[in-house]
């Protein structure tokens, strides 16, 4: 081959692969627009993973999908033999190898909360189940996909479903447990004006704390956010060691701080979300499963695109609904005592008999009625839904009625 001719080849080739650069560079223009538009997100894309997470990703790559369907065939064999000790474990194992796999995650969640859940006999075992199905979205999925408006629509519904209606016999311990646990945070009446702007994680708290050495130098014992939070959880409040120390600014500051803390280690809501539902539709009583329905519904929306999901304006309107028929908590207990005496055997009645009695009584939220009516109007003219107009037919029927029984 003379020189003439490599040169000539050379040329080509470099014409060819400059072609091929350009044309790929404009393709992939285009995709990242559709991605931005859409609000699309690529498979290994992974925000906010713990190292574990990222390092098993960047290692394995591909290959995740397989252990994963791996560990998917034990989970449903194990299910199979009745056998769900390695569920949960399972469950998180196969989000963390494919985290952005949004669907398997929402059909783990509703497998514990709803299949294996109701093979168990006693309430308590029941709740715990439900419990992991509402952590793998709520605490684990929602980590890597903070922009999915399908696991925010996936939570309002079990909340709603699962623990507000009445098909689980279970569901009256369900409201209970949640309500007490809720209560214990915020009690009945909250004002959460004080919620709102708290530095919320180890990392904005150091910044706002930490950094003037004001917290860890007055209890040896606490060392990092993590254990003064665990701390004030336990004795829902601060230290009587803090107390002498610092200014009652500072002291109604950190405690605040704390509890909001609190309320989103708990339940993951922000405040500032909790304030524009409040002041959308009224005063809610934020112990109930309705209003959190709102609430996951309402972030869904705020993820989809065009802010428009049927799915979700009828989880709302439906809570909304279910909010002004019975959306308070009118007695909610947990020292009740059914057996005297200080035996072993009375203790042991008395916390059985605590853990089964179904200790909760809701009343109508008529306040909430007139945003209730609204809604069902704003949805049927916005969607032009026969399934609204029949729901807003029905609600009419019962709300008539029930401001006409309280002189309404």
């Amino acid at each position: 081959m003379t020189r003439f001719k490599q040169i000539v080849i050379y040329f080509l080739v470099a014409a060819v692969s400059a072609l091929l650069l350009f044309g790929i560079s404009r393709v992939e223009s285009s995709m990242d627009k559709q991605v931005k538009e859409n609000h699309l997100r690529f498979e290994g894309d992974v925000n906010s993973a713990p190292p574990l997470v990222a390092i098993t990703t960047m290692a394995l790559g591909s290959f995740r999908g397989l252990l994963a369907d791996v560990l998917w065939i034990r989970a449903n064999n194990l299910k199979d033999e009745g056998n769900y000790v390695e569920t949960v474990q399972l469950a998180n194992w196969i989000t963390d190898l494919q985290p952005t796999f949004s669907g398997m995650t929402v059909y783990l969640a509703w497998d514990m909360s709803y299949n294996i859940s109701v093979t168990c006999a006693r309430k308590e075992d029941r709740w715990i189940w439900v419990q992991e199905g509402i952590k793998l979205i709520r605490d684990k999925a929602l980590a890597y996909n903070p922009e999915d408006p399908k696991l925010y629509a996936e939570l309002a519904y079990t909340f709603m479903h699962k623990m507000g209606h009445i098909m689980d016999d279970a569901n009256q311990y369900y409201k209970t447990q949640w309500g007490l646990a809720i209560n214990r945070i915020i009690g009945e009446r909250p004002d959460w004006s004080y919620y709102l702007n708290r530095p919320i994680g180890s990392d904005a708290f150091n910044k706002r704390w930490g950094e003037k050495n004001v917290v860890w130098t007055l209890d040896p014992s606490i060392k990092d956010f993590q254990q003064l939070l665990n701390t004030y959880i336990g004795l829902n409040g601060l230290p009587e060691s803090f107390r002498n120390k610092l200014s009652a600014g500072e002291l109604e500051e950190l405690d605040w701080t704390l509890r909001a803390n609190w309320l989103n280690k708990e339940t993951r809501m922000i405040p500032e979300i909790i304030v524009e539902i409040n002041n959308t539709y009224g005063e809610f009583d934020w112990r109930t499963m309705e209003v959190q329905c709102i609430y996951w519904a309402t972030m869904a929306l705020k993820k989809t695109p065009g802010h428009k999901d049927l799915q979700c304006e009828r989880l709302i309107t439906q809570s909304l609904a279910m909010s002004v028929l019975n959306g308070r908590f009118v007695y909610l207990s947990d020292d009740m005592v059914f057996v005297r005496g200080n035996t072993e055997q009375a203790r042991a009645l008395n916390e059985r008999a605590k853990a089964e009695f179904e200790r909760v009584i809701q009343i109508p939220n008529l306040n909430l009625a007139p945003a209730a009516l609204r809604t069902y109007n704003a949805a049927y003219e916005e969607n032009d839904s026969h399934s609204f107009l029949s729901a807003r037919q029905n609600f009419y029927k019962d709300v008539i009625v029930l401001l006409y029984c309280y002189g309404q």
